[in-house]
């Protein structure tokens, strides 16, 4: 776990920044993260990505809340706390041409989709929310929904983070990514 935890908390900074600046006009973070891919993306293409997503219940004890983080070198993180404890668990991977192709796919099919900020009532009558990132013609938009109930528009976007946090919470491998050495199932 130590030789993870500088990656980790570069996973929370990250998501703590992507959740401070997710609202319609946040400009760009100032570095040049993830612009490789996009003047390399030879199929003209627009340039979207998901690259965060996570879920909270607000009334919870327990493993209440996490982030998966989605970097533009196709690092994963997921990273989890635990309320009652105040610690913070994860597990690290990295997503394979398929898995980026497909999260790639899902947010270039919503370019030009008007999403709303908030869909339903997240985390009402302890329900829970979820939530996703994506970064569309260079804007990061944040999208809040019932948890395991996103909307139509974002449906197979949904699909696949939750595909993506099982399997790093299980350990295990898939089409969509490889894990990093020392994964550790995490219980629910």
């Amino acid at each position: 776990m130590l030789a993870r935890a500088p990656r980790l908390l570069r996973s929370l900074c990250t998501a703590a920044l992507i959740l401070a600046c997710a609202g319609p006009g946040c400009a760009d973070d100032g570095t040049d993260e993830g612009d490789e891919r996009a003047e390399g993306d030879e199929g003209g293409e627009a340039d979207a990505t998901i690259s965060a997503a996570g879920w909270s219940f607000g009334e919870c004890l327990g493993k209440c809340s996490g982030t998966l983080t989605l970097a533009a070198d196709d690092a994963l993180d997921l990273a989890i706390l635990d309320w009652e404890t105040q610690t913070t668990v994860g597990n690290t991977g990295t997503l394979t041409a398929a898995g980026r192709e497909q999260i790639d796919a899902a947010a270039v099919a919503l370019v030009g989709v008007a999403l709303d900020e908030t869909y339903g009532c997240p985390d009402c009558d302890d329900g829970g929310a979820s939530r996703i990132t994506l970064i569309r013609e260079g804007q990061s938009t944040e999208h809040n929904y019932e948890f395991s109930n996103p909307p139509a528009e974002l449906a197979p976007a949904d699909a696949l983070v939750t595909e993506l946090i099982a399997a790093l919470r299980t350990c295990t491998d898939g089409e969509l990514l490889t894990l990093d050495e020392g994964c550790e199932p995490i219980e629910p």
